[in-house]
């Protein structure tokens, strides 16, 4: 048969709609299967997946002109005082330039740059032993793809942090070399008491009930068991425990399929917070913390295994809860703007709940709306004695510090210079730093030269 005839032949109209008939019959056949199969799912999200895995960054890129062309730090009022002398950001974020995650320490006084952490976290991967099923850390943390969450600056320079999502907690030094990790799955807040370090964790498997973990297919459904941890300022492991544990021994179980995905991810622990001075409704030693897909807030007492008080709403999807004296407490709160049945809730806020007048107040309600605050998750908000308030907007890579009136102090937006683009910002903090001490520390690194 000639070939060049073959393939230029005509075909009967009868056959070529008995084809697209059979097409069309297939879709809507391989359609249903892939609502039913995580097999047929994985199968459709081959081509995204390939994508993901040989794109040279993590797609966090937001081509959005909001906040027009500004980038970096402004500095629109030079009174540090303005915030109770915390004079320093140690600001986490995506770097567009750099294509990786970064932590840089930046003085607010003047601007400058004073250092930055770029570790090598695929050096970093390979001493972990948490198996591929769990973690796929050559495709999810390699080096374009790990983020920096939520780092926390020792004194000498040392600095601890994990990824977003379920990877070990790390300790580098001031050069950026590895000092310690634990290998458990912690993520999300890392915050600070007199002797050590709280962050959430999560048990894959479950560590209540493994039966809870769903295969389907080829492929594995876990259930995420959060808990919470303590490590010590040299990382080692002082306290943990599941929350579900928690829930289950004070007779609160109904709590745990109360969630946005009950199936999945029933409590989504995003913060811990540790009570560092006893008052008349919390003891030191307590901990608040933030259960995203619960909408709620708890007060814990490790030492007694004992909820104290919890309480759902009127914050909803709530991201970070902070003490801000002996009977109040503040939370940032996201406003459920990932779930848009409500089209009136447009900003997040930014809410007080006093203990003792059983109350809530919104503070900055109309900066939000006036700044257009609007990350869809994620987000921070620390409010301070002088009435200052600084604010991350997470997903559009802004953080706002503005005075008691609402006037802004400074601001940084982490636009590339490269592409334009707006990229995240990963939990940042201002911290009060002796730069003198810091300094010693470089130079007796040599200022990290190799």
């Amino acid at each position: 048969m000639n070939f060049e005839k073959f393939l230029f032949s005509k075909v009967s109209t009868w056959v070529l709609l008995l084809v697209i008939i059979f097409f069309l019959i297939f879709s809507f056949f391989f359609g249903a299967l892939v609502l039913r199969s995580e097999t047929a799912q994985k199968i459709v999200l081959i081509p995204k997946n390939i994508k993901i895995f040989f794109s040279e960054e993590l797609d966090l890129g937001n081509e959005t002109d909001r906040f027009g062309d500004r980038q970096g730090l402004k500095i629109y009022k030079k009174d540090s005082n303005l915030y109770d002398q915390k004079d320093f950001l140690l600001l986490s974020r995506y770097s567009g330039e750099k294509k990786r995650s970064i932590v840089e320490l930046i003085s607010l006084r003047s601007g400058e740059t004073i250092h930055q952490w770029t570790p090598n976290f695929e050096e970093i991967n390979k001493l972990s032993k948490i198996p591929e099923e769990v973690v796929n850390f050559k495709r999810d943390h390699n080096n374009s793809r790990y983020q920096m969450i939520h780092p926390y600056l020792m004194s000498n320079g040392d600095l601890f942090f994990h990824s977003i999502y379920y990877s070990p907690l790390i300790k580098i030094d001031i050069c950026s070399k590895v000092i310690s990790t634990l290998d458990m799955l912690t993520h999300h807040s890392i915050e600070a008491d007199e002797d050590g370090l709280w962050t959430p964790i999560t048990y894959i498997p479950s560590k209540n009930n493994p039966g809870l973990d769903e295969s389907k297919g080829v492929g594995k459904s876990y259930f995420y068991d959060d808990g919470i941890l303590k490590v010590s300022f040299d990382n080692k492991k002082i306290f943990e425990k599941s929350f579900v544990e928690i829930l289950v021994e004070n007779k609160l179980s109904y709590l745990i399929f109360g969630g946005k995905d009950p199936s999945r991810d029933p409590l989504h622990l995003n913060d811990i917070q540790p009570v560092l001075k006893s008052t008349k409704y919390f003891k030191k030693g307590d901990l608040f913390l933030s259960f995203r897909n619960l909408s709620m807030i708890i007060l814990y007492r490790p030492s007694e295994n004992k909820v104290i008080w919890f309480k759902q709403f009127p914050w909803e999807l709530q991201h970070d809860v902070d003490i801000l004296d002996e009977s109040r407490i503040s939370v940032f709160n996201n406003n459920r703007l990932r779930n848009k049945f409500d089209q009136n809730k447009k900003y997040n806020d930014f809410m007080i709940y006093d203990f003792e007048k059983d109350e809530i107040k919104y503070v900055f309600k109309k900066e939000f709306e006036e700044y257009k605050i609007q990350t869809i998750g994620e987000g921070l908000g620390d409010l301070y004695k002088d009435g200052s308030i600084f604010i991350e907007e997470s997903n559009f890579g802004r953080i706002l510090m503005l005075d008691k009136n609402g006037e802004k102090i400074w601001e940084y937006i982490n636009r590339s210079k490269d592409n334009n683009k707006l990229y995240r910002l990963n939990w940042s903090r201002v911290i009060n730093l002796d730069l003198q001490k810091f300094n010693k520390e470089l130079n007796k690194n040599n200022a990290c030269k190799k």
